[in-house]
């Protein structure tokens, strides 16, 4: 995940950067700016909702998905 922050920092521009400072060198220790956690948070969900989106439906998916299908056979 450290890898995507950083990568999602450098698409940035120079300007709108929020990593302040790198503490180690795999970069997995960072200050980044405060506003920056709720971008970090929204591209995180974005990625996992791309990479997950093809898995098998939840139980409740599922059973929302048989209560639709009731419906519309009624």
């Amino acid at each position: 995940m450290a890898e995507f922050i950083v990568m999602l920092n450098e698409s940035m521009p120079e300007s709108e950067r929020f990593i302040m400072e790198r503490l180690d060198d795999d970069d997995t220790h960072m200050y980044v700016l405060p506003y920056a956690a709720a971008i970090i948070r929204r591209e995180i969900a974005e990625l996992s909702k791309r990479n997950f989106s093809n898995l098998r439906p939840t139980r409740r998916q599922r059973k929302i998905a048989a209560v639709k299908s009731n419906f519309q056979d009624a």
